[in-house]
């Protein structure tokens, strides 16, 4: 399973939002993979993120501008699919984290467990 978990240079002082991290089950990963892929712009972050589950190829850092467009191909690909099931819920919750960490001058990492 791999988990996405927000990294900040330094702790919030005092009424910080927590983030709790997002899990990607592998079998998500597996069931959307075409989804996913055939639908996400190549070499964006949704792409690369989808593109691997395992090891050091899985793992990436997003920061900045990146986690809005991270956002944005989210709700690119949500557009092409029903509202319902655990992909559309997965892509929001995702989505929803990006901006939250880019509001917070936070980061993104992708851990493979």
């Amino acid at each position: 399973m791999r988990r996405i978990t927000l990294i900040t240079a330094a702790k919030p002082q005092g009424g910080g939002a927590e983030v709790a991290d997002l899990w990607q089950p592998e079998s998500l990963w597996e069931s959307h993979y075409r989804d996913v892929m055939d639908t996400a712009p190549a070499e964006g972050p949704l792409f690369t993120f989808w593109k691997h589950y395992y090891g050091a190829s899985a793992e990436m850092l997003v920061e900045g501008a990146d986690l809005l467009r991270w956002s944005e191909e989210c709700e690119a690909v949500l557009a092409r699919f029903s509202s319902q099931g655990p992909l559309s819920a997965f892509l929001r919750e995702l989505g929803t984290h990006c901006l939250q960490a880019h509001r917070l001058g936070a980061g993104l990492q992708v851990i493979a467990d």
